[in-house]
């Protein structure tokens, strides 16, 4: 999702400053990612191996992480992450091409198990895992035409280097102009407007594995072990309006984005609805490790 990243995760530093590579990545090679399956493949195999080498503390962190949670060695730890950070190229990969109108939002996005909601608010809770923002705007196109995307605003304080803030503003404006309706910010203003969006018995679609570094509210949940500090606002807006949480699981597959949604989940207040989600957080990230980008940027 837009702006989840801050400038610090678990002692690893991430520099707004645009280094060589990051211009060739996003203002050269990237374009050609959304060409076709080839192409994309071949960017995100690329994009993996000079990232897993190029940031040598946030490999260890992610590595020994994978290894300790995982319960794996070191040699598959080593290539989880470096599956993980070829989903995230991936996802640009497809955004491109999905931006250019080479595949249709009906026939590139499968989507299973979303449950009837009877009018009742859900929170459709994704990931940065996958194919997040392809996956928003399935649901809103295929099921949900209601959905709105609640994610913080790609402002000044956003430490991506500048190609890839490029890249990101003209994917958010695409998703925006897709789907017929604005992201909502992180702001009061916005947040408010989210409650009433609930309240009014509609969906919203939101990360819940945003750092909680990163914002005001904030809660400590576990997570293969560990105490995870997450952002916890989601969770209080459903329980005060009464949402269940469904759990949003999408990956590349073949050249299609598969969506899957996990049973509703729901609790009466905010902290038990952060245990149960971050339950499913964790099964889902023990089923498909390779899918998720956040090993290294969790808060421990």
């Amino acid at each position: 999702m837009a702006g989840a990243l801050s400038t610090r995760r678990a002692g690893v530093a991430i520099s707004p400053s645009e280094s060589a590579w990051e211009r060739l990545r996003y203002a050269h090679l990237l374009p050609l990612a959304g060409r076709g399956e080839a192409a994309a493949q071949t960017y995100a195999s690329l994009v993996a191996a000079v990232e897993q080498r190029r940031d040598a503390q946030r490999r260890r962190v992610a590595e020994e992480r994978i290894a300790r949670y995982l319960r794996v060695s070191a040699g598959a730890a080593r290539r989880i992450f470096r599956d993980a950070l070829r989903s995230e190229a991936i996802e640009e990969a497809d955004s491109v091409r999905f931006m250019r109108g080479g595949a249709s939002l009906d026939d590139g996005v499968a989507i299973e198990g979303a449950a009837e909601r009877a009018q009742r608010p859900r929170v459709y809770a994704a990931l940065h895992f996958g194919s997040p923002v392809l996956a928003y705007l399935g649901l809103r196109l295929q099921r949900e035409p209601e959905l709105r995307v609640i994610a913080r605003e790609l402002d000044g304080n956003n430490p991506m280097p500048a190609s890839k803030r490029d890249f990101a503003r003209r994917k958010v404006a695409w998703v925006e102009a897709t789907a017929g309706a604005r992201f909502l910010d992180t702001g009061r203003a916005a947040v408010l407007r989210a409650r009433e969006h609930l309240l009014a018995g509609r969906p919203l679609y939101a990360a819940v594995d945003v750092p909680g570094d990163v914002v005001a509210r904030a809660g400590r949940v576990h997570l293969c072990g560990d105490r995870v500090l997450i952002a916890s606002g989601i969770f209080h807006l459903a329980a005060m309006t009464g949402a269940d949480v469904q759990m949003v699981v999408s990956a590349h597959r073949r050249g299609r984005i598969e969506v899957r949604c996990r049973p509703p989940v729901e609790a009466c207040n905010a902290a038990d609805l952060e245990i149960a989600v971050a339950a499913e957080v964790e099964a889902v990230v023990r089923e498909l490790p390779q899918e998720w980008w956040m090993w290294p940027f969790l808060v421990v």
